[in-house]
């Protein structure tokens, strides 16, 4: 049986210089950022979209008390 070559993948932060290390490090760092910062926007978009069906909601009811008052007094118009 024929074994497949090695694959090492990427070196493990212990085996790393100095240098490497830092760089390791400043790329988690950024990535930890970007999670961040998607989250943050994600919670913002959320408290948004909330707002905007609330509004919508709020808007609704009061069109239809307005339409059904409207319509009571059409009724007692023709009454």
């Amino acid at each position: 049986m024929i074994k497949p070559p090695c694959d090492k993948g990427a070196p493990k932060v212990e085996q790393l210089g100095a240098a490497d290390r830092t760089e390791v490090e400043k790329a988690q760092l950024a990535l930890d950022d970007l999670d961040t910062m998607h989250g943050q926007a994600t919670r913002r978009w959320d408290e948004e979209l909330q707002a905007l069906r609330t509004r919508c909601d709020d808007e609704r009811q009061a069109y239809e008390a307005q339409r059904k008052a409207l319509q009571e007094r059409l009724k007692k118009a023709r009454a």
